[in-house]
């Protein structure tokens, strides 16, 4: 009997803790050779992938907001994702990981801090690619830039079943200890 509850509570537990995937991540001080963004990225860690982004790009004096549900992309070793814009524009972004499994944020790669492929630089970097008819027609390279995880503001839901459980399992020990203890 004790071992089924023990079970239990052990499967609830994995549960809770493989539900809380998702990092929100603030994409850092992004400057082009023409401009400048900034905006959020958020990743399932669990999966790998990315779920969403919403980055604002300054390029010659006009705002361009990529957003929605980014594309997987990368190069060579290097894993990113794509995200457009309304006007069909790619913002791609590359990050010096082999994957995103445990991503905990750090630099991108840009023209300036080259990804490698462990021999020296490689045109491995983040770029703007232009749908046609646009300014973006010509590709703008990333010069600088980072992500930083966004630490989480309130408890996770999964947190809050995780600890209602727990309490629901010490009331129900508590009270069969005192019946056997009532009984005896």
């Amino acid at each position: 009997m004790r071992l089924r509850h023990t079970s239990t509570l052990a499967i609830v537990f994995f549960a809770c803790i493989a539900s809380h995937a998702d990092t929100t991540f603030n994409l850092n001080s992004l400057v082009f050779t023409q401009g400048s963004g900034s905006g959020t990225a958020t990743l399932d860690t669990t999966t790998a992938t990315f779920t969403s982004a919403d980055i604002t790009v300054t390029y010659m004096g006009h705002d361009y907001t990529f957003s929605g549900t980014p594309t997987a992309g990368g190069f060579g070793e290097f894993d990113g994702f794509d995200v457009k814009d309304s006007e069909g524009d790619t913002l791609e972004l590359l990050f010096p990981v082999k994957n995103f499994v445990g991503y905990m944020g750090g630099a991108l790669c840009t023209t300036v801090g080259n990804c490698t492929f462990g021999m020296g630089p490689q045109d491995a970097y983040s770029e703007i690619s232009g749908a046609g008819g646009d300014p973006f027609d010509t590709v703008d390279a990333l010069i600088m830039g980072g992500a930083t995880a966004v630490p989480a503001a309130t408890p996770e839901p999964s947190a809050f079943l995780l600890f209602g459980t727990a309490l629901t399992g010490f009331a129900v020990a508590a009270r069969k200890h005192l019946r056997a203890r009532l009984h005896a």
